[in-house]
């Protein structure tokens, strides 16, 4: 060890005089170790309390404590017994020098001195010094080292025994192979799951494996040497002769020299498992044909209603423009008003049916609260003034005008609430309420929450909860007098979850009941916005002369659409029974626009149409769907050829505004 390695140290130079001291301060410091001095054996000994030096300098004739009784003292501190004491003085006898070593300093240097001597003083036992602590340290460390192996050992021993235990008490099958699948060694339960004891001479693994399951298997093998572990299901021939199916997990382990020396394979059986997945298979399979069943079922239902429901409303809308008698009149309204809710029904049906299939989602958009609330109001005024009950609506003065949600979704909640409420209420008010509660400063977020309260005939306790389940009533209701399926709350409880809130409620029989739903962090939207609403007029509409076909296989909806166009004699209506027909009259008379039912015999709308849009001659020509099928998925497939659609029942002023966005038209529409 050269003087370079050792710079840094520190030495500690304890003498009374300062020319001495001096000297040796600055020599040691050029040579690169840091240097402490002290002037007595008392501040020596407290200066090395509080920093521990590598080597002291120490003179022996000084005040108070000599350098013999500081050296002593040092020898007998444990945290400075080991630190060499280098004395330093001008006593030159023999006895001093024995002396000096005695209380067990390492040297002598008698003064004067010469630096270049002291320095190789210094190096030689700083060297001995850091090679005897050095040397400390390393036995100190082979003890624990010696000390830890024995007790890892002891402890491996046990290890082994109790992991032994556990390997052989497990229900999977553990096997260890070497890399040319030579067994070395497997667990009770490897044996057990093959039908055989420990100790059984077993046929060759890959001869048991299924045939179909070879390949894959070797395969898995290949990435297992690869990447060093692989997963694999297989199944292997049991000893009674049936097929286990198993799971097997496998890692490499490595030697010393990072080379494959075993591998390791945990195997569970999973026959129950794959049995399970069949049965959970057919089951699923069974489910989906019955859904699909279901919504066959639900779509020609929809179609079957919806057909009759456009003669029943059609002709209806017609004869209010005829009749005059007000005894007809309100004859007329009540069949309007039956057929409506007749409609309503298939219409809740359906949308039950989506939300059950996860198919209904929400689209939201910018909604005016204050129009929403209006709409309420003109919906309901007349029933409630019918039935003599107060109606009111608070809201906050500075409840926000615009919110994004579903609108038509929430118009939907709102209907059955308040149609609920008004059906269920005989004396006293219907109360709809709106408050929020805004999070933030910039209030653009916020807590909405609706209110529809009524004094009507209440809800037991018990009852409350199942008022919200598919086609359950109150118990004791009177079916005569308030009808309903029991959809109406079950679907406002789906809409509301599907909108991210929540509805409750409470009442008391007798007495009432309030609905409170709960939409939280709500966007708000404060671009102004309209309040008026806009209504098409449809009165001011001249077309200029064209042929229309229609096609459609029920005559009272092609009478219908006749009717309609009976005061727009500029329409000329080509009639047609069935999609081949159809095909066969656009291509003799090319009309301008075409009205295609889409469920007709021989030939149905969507083939019609497709053949219609694959020919040069015929493709321009509008083709508008009149369809009575109302799922989304279906609408979704007509308008991928169609150009426009409308729904069964169809008004007059639904079907002339669709008409004018590809007939050409002396008026345009306008809009109150």
């Amino acid at each position: 060890m050269n003087i370079r390695d050792m710079e840094g140290s520190t030495i500690l130079i304890v003498d009374d005089n300062p020319e001495n001291l001096g000297v040796l301060f600055e020599y040691l410091s050029k040579a690169g170790f840091n240097v402490l001095v002290a002037q007595s054996g008392e501040d020596a000994l407290e200066l090395v309390r509080e920093n521990m030096p590598g080597i002291i300098l120490l003179d022996i004739l000084m005040p108070g404590i000599d350098g013999f009784e500081t050296c002593r003292r040092l020898k007998a501190n444990r945290e400075t017994k080991d630190i060499p004491v280098l004395f330093v003085s001008s006593l030159s006898d023999t006895v001093d020098k024995v002396r000096g070593f005695d209380v067990g300093g390492v040297d002598y240097v008698t003064k004067p001195f010469k630096q270049e001597e002291v320095l190789a003083r210094i190096t030689t036992h700083l060297s001995l010094y850091n090679l005897r602590k050095a040397l400390e340290e390393k036995n100190v460390r082979l003890q624990q080292e010696i000390l830890e192996r024995n007790r890892a050992e002891t402890a491996l021993r046990k290890s082994e025994k109790k992991y032994r235990t556990l390997v052989e008490a497990a229900d999977d099958a553990i096997l260890l192979l070497d890399t040319e699948f030579r067994h070395l060694f497997e667990n009770t339960a490897y044996y057990a799951g093959l039908g055989y004891k420990k100790g059984d001479v077993l046929p060759d693994d890959f001869s048991r494996i299924h045939p179909d399951d070879l390949p894959a298997v070797r395969e898995n093998i290949t990435e297992l040497f690869e990447t060093g572990k692989a997963e694999s299901e297989y199944r292997i021939r049991h000893r009674k002769g049936h097929w286990v199916h198993r799971f097997a997990k496998s890692v490499l382990i490595y030697d010393d020299d990072k080379k494959p020396e075993a591998i390791l394979s945990i195997i569970r059986d999973i026959s129950n498992r794959k049995q399970m997945e069949e049965e959970l298979r057919h089951a699923k399979e069974a489910a989906e044909a019955a859904n699909r069943a279901k919504s066959e079922f639900l779509a020609n239902m929809s179609h079957d209603i919806r057909t009759p429901m456009n003669a029943i409303l059609g002709f209806t809308e017609i004869l209010e423009g005829e009749i005059r008698d007000e005894q007809q009149k309100r004859h007329l309204s009540s069949i309007k008003s039956g057929g409506k809710s007749l409609l309503g029904l298939i219409n809740d049906i359906l949308d039950l049916s989506k939300i059950e299939a996860g198919k209904l989602k929400p689209e939201y958009s910018a909604v005016n609260l204050h129009t929403l609330l209006k709409d309420m109001e003109q919906i309901f005024s007349h029933k409630i003034f019918e039935k003599g009950l107060e109606f009111r609506i608070e809201t906050e003065p500075d409840l926000p005008k615009m919110i994004i949600t579903d609108e038509t979704r929430l118009r939907q909640i709102f209907m059955n609430l308040m149609g609920n409420a008004v059906k269920f209420t005989d004396s006293g008010h219907v109360k709809l309420s709106v408050n929020h509660c805004c999070f933030d400063e910039k209030q653009s977020r916020a807590d909405i929450l609706f209110s529809v309260e009524d004094t009507g005939i209440g809800i037991p306790q018990d009852q409350q909860e199942s008022v919200f389940s598919a086609f359950e009533q109150q118990k004791g209701q009177s079916h005569a007098k308030f009808g309903g399926t029991g959809l109406g709350l079950a679907i406002t409880k789906h809409l509301t979850e599907m909108m991210g809130g929540e509805i409750r409620v409470a009442s008391q029989v007798g007495k009432g009941s309030a609905f409170l739903v709960i939409f939280r962090d709500v966007d708000i939207v404060h671009a102004p916005e309209s309040d008026e609403k806009e209504e098409t007029d449809i009165g001011s509409v001249i077309f200029e002369e064209a042929a229309v076909l229609l096609a459609d296989d029920v005559e009272l909806n092609r009478v219908l659409i006749k009717s309609y166009f009976s005061d727009h004699p500029e329409i000329r209506i080509i009639e047609a029974e069935n999609g081949k027909t159809a095909l066969e009259l656009a291509e003799r008379h090319r009309p301008d626009l075409i009205l295609m039912d889409m469920k007709m015999p021989v030939m149905d709308g969507y083939e019609a149409t497709r053949m219609i849009k694959a020919d040069e001659v015929l493709r321009h020509i509008p083709v508008i769907a009149l369809t009575a099928d109302a799922i989304k998925e279906n609408v979704t497939k007509i308008m991928d050829i169609c150009d426009d659609y409308t729904a069964k029942p169809v008004s007059k002023a639904e079907l002339i505004s669709v008409l004018t966005k590809f007939l050409k038209h002396s008026a345009e529409l306008t809009h109150k």
